[in-house]
């Protein structure tokens, strides 16, 4: 029998799915009634409308299911920002005591929960729900929060047109834990089996050419995925080339398309096929951030923020696709 839980998590786009359940593994998710008050008000600029917000209610056996419930509900909502925002917490959850019970938006708002009243709270349900059910894809969501909890930036702080370049960090400390960061972000890639698998017996690469029996069988899992293989991924190129960038080049690993249509100046950010990304993404994990440090392997003092955001929108993408939600995000 399942109990009801409050998740204060106050959803403004319910609007745009009537559906009134989503049913998760071990738990159930559904609308409470409307929040009225001022503050819980959104504006529906599709038709200019003021939207009350509705809070998610979670049912589940016990409070420990309503709390593991609520944190695949903050995961999902940070994959669909692809970075931490401020209140990396799940709101508090509370028994539900009956049908007719007023929230009080005074002590949601005094406990800080008000990041949770946005629109996306819905989509974060149905991640959520979905992921609840593979093994594979909640790990995948949870590596991914914690990357992101590490170290992620705001779209804001990548956008050209809005943000300066931000230079290499002069602190060893920020560019071991960025390293860190890329290789969570490549286990995202491999707990959805999507890695490249290859041995020093059959190698990913022979003379700065793709193995062609690496390549394909990794396209083949990328098929059987419903991924696009002639997908097209950005890839961050700021400034100056990099000590990593121009070994990259050396090698002919850099498998580059052409460029961005908002590339410029110092922003020479270009596009390249999925497969070529998750090689870049596999190379910077195994060369620049897992094994030892040491002076012959300093390619760790040249990485940089779009380094880590390389990694970080090429996990979240491939994630996002593998649990079949692609129809609702824009691929950057």
């Amino acid at each position: 029998m399942y109990k009801k839980f409050h998740s204060n998590y106050i959803s403004v786009d319910y609007d745009k799915n009537k559906k009134p359940l989503f049913i998760g593994n071990f738990f159930k998710l559904n609308y409470g009634p409307s929040i009225k008050g001022f503050g819980m008000h959104y504006v529906n600029h599709d038709n200019n409308l003021h939207t009350p917000g509705r809070e998610i209610i979670i049912e589940a056996k016990d409070s420990t299911n309503a709390i593991k419930a609520s944190k695949l509900i903050l995961a999902s909502l940070i994959l669909i920002d692809s970075y931490m925002f401020i209140n990396d917490k799940i709101p508090e959850i509370k028994p539900f005591l009956n049908n007719k019970e007023e929230n009080d938006e005074i002590e949601f708002y005094k406990n800080g929960m008000k990041d949770f009243c946005r629109p996306g709270i819905l989509l974060a349900c149905m991640i959520a729900c979905k992921a609840s059910f593979r093994r594979k894809y909640y790990y995948a969501l949870f590596k991914y929060q914690l990357g992101c909890s590490l170290h992620s930036n705001t779209i804001v702080d990548l956008d050209p047109y809005h943000s300066p370049y931000y230079k290499l960090s002069p602190f060893i400390d920020d560019k071991i834990r960025m390293g860190n960061v890329i290789t969570l972000f490549y286990s995202v890639i491999e707990e959805l089996g999507l890695e490249i698998r290859a041995s020093k017996e059959n190698p990913s690469f022979i003379k700065k050419n793709w193995n062609p029996l690496v390549k394909n069988e990794l396209e083949n899992r990328l098929k059987r995925s419903g991924i696009d293989i002639n997908d097209e991924y950005y890839w961050n190129l700021r400034s100056t080339p990099t000590k990593i960038e121009r070994y990259l080049r050396k090698q002919k690993k850099l498998s580059l398309l052409g460029k961005a249509q908002w590339a410029h100046g110092y922003t020479r950010d270009s596009k390249t096929k999925i497969v070529d990304a998750i090689l870049l993404i596999s190379w910077m994990r195994a060369r620049v951030a897992t094994h030892r440090l040491s002076k012959s392997n300093d390619l760790i003092n040249s990485i940089s923020i779009y380094d880590v955001d390389n990694a970080n929108q090429l996990a979240r993408w491939l994630l996002i696709e593998k649990l079949g939600f692609s129809k609702y995000f824009k691929k950057s």
